[in-house]
């Protein structure tokens, strides 16, 4: 057999160590490329919860006001007929009239009409 210069492996011996590098460099660089997709996807996840707890809270406020839509559609559709409501302690006594073991108290029916009547403001 014969034998392998070492001059003759010179350029191949500076080749595999040029590409060597050259995959390091590339394997450094996928790293920090994987590292900056982690960083994105963890913002996106904290996006995509802030938007949810938006989402929730848009939810809740569409609820009160299609609660106080109703309230005040109730209480307007009272005054549009002409109806004014009596006061409290004349109510209470009706109530008492007609239920005479009623637990309801002038605090109780007075939070009723407020409720009934429409907010000026």
């Amino acid at each position: 057999m014969s034998e392998v210069n070492s001059e003759s492996l010179k350029p191949v011996t500076e080749e595999v160590t040029e590409l060597q590098e050259k995959l390091a460099a590339a394997d450094r660089l996928l790293a920090k490329k994987n590292q900056e997709i982690a960083e994105l996807n963890a913002r996106v996840t904290v996006a995509n919860q802030k938007i949810s707890e938006r989402d929730e809270e848009i939810e809740q406020l569409e609820t009160e006001l299609a609660r106080r839509s109703e309230e005040i559609s109730a209480s307007s559709a009272l005054i549009a007929i002409g109806v004014e409501l009596p006061e409290a302690a004349d109510l209470l006594n009706q109530l008492k009239g007609k239920r005479k073991k009623s637990k309801a108290d002038l605090a109780d029916v007075a939070a009723i009409l407020e409720i009934l009547q429409p907010d000026t403001d």
